[in-house]
């Protein structure tokens, strides 16, 4: 049997408590990984919107540039994405940082993120566009491949633990919208169970307990674009 840990970043101590367990057992059975979090820093006092000033709402999703510190009402990102005028990075309202997206104004739902998932902001070092593209990855929504450029969603609370071959959660914007406005298809994918939406096994990351997938305490990172010159482009954003 294979005990696989997540320690977070504040563990260090049962880090290294566990750490002198392991010498006790085979390798096979015992193996201890530690992964450095993030607690994402955020205030919900004032929620204006960077660009319109209007006050988001404690009901509406937003988006939100952690490094920036500035957030940003859905209607303002929709309307820059789908301007015509707007081409390639430009129609990303933030075209240096891949936002956070959520509803969720709980802050516990930001702490303890594995680094890793928020990614280096690959695309916005790119100086040559033509090297930016669709994303290659399938949708856990639809199950479609999401081959038009548009932003990827990865859910940052899906999938606590090491990086893993199986990669993220990733979800396509229409699948997003879709739980956004809980119509049908939404519900549905938010009525599925499965082992992907397990927020709380933040110490047994191998723990495959089913739940179902609550939209409205899910933090995701929206992803640009992705950077097609990178050797592995799906796991670096």
């Amino acid at each position: 049997m294979n005990f696989s840990h997540l320690i977070a970043e504040l563990r260090t101590k049962e880090y290294e408590i566990l750490k002198k367990c392991e010498d006790i057992f085979k390798p096979d059975m015992c193996e201890l990984t530690l992964i450095e979090t993030f607690d994402i820093p955020i205030d919900f006092t004032l929620n204006n919107c960077i660009k319109c000033k209007r006050n988001i709402q404690e009901n509406e999703e937003m988006y939100y540039c952690y490094k920036c510190k500035e957030k940003y009402c859905t209607k303002c990102v929709i309307n820059n994405f789908n301007d015509p005028k707007n081409k390639g990075l430009k129609q990303f309202i933030d075209p240096k940082h891949n936002l956070l997206f959520f509803k969720t104004r709980n802050v516990e739902h930001f702490k303890n993120i594995e680094k890793f998932k928020l990614g280096n902001d690959s695309f916005a070092n790119c100086k040559d566009e033509t090297k930016l593209g669709n994303h290659s990855m399938l949708c856990n929504g639809c199950g479609q491949l999401n081959n038009y450029i548009k932003p990827r969603f990865l859910c940052l609370s899906c999938k606590p633990g090491i990086k893993q071959d199986d990669g993220f959660a990733d979800y396509c914007i229409d699948c997003i919208g879709h739980m956004s406005n809980n119509d049908k298809e939404g519900k549905r994918m938010q009525n599925e169970e499965s082992d992907l939406f397990n927020q709380e096994s933040r110490f047994f990351y191998e723990d495959k307990t089913k739940i179902k997938h609550d939209h409205s305490t899910h933090v995701y990172l929206m992803i640009a674009l992705e950077y097609k010159i990178s050797t592995n482009p799906y796991y670096d954003f």
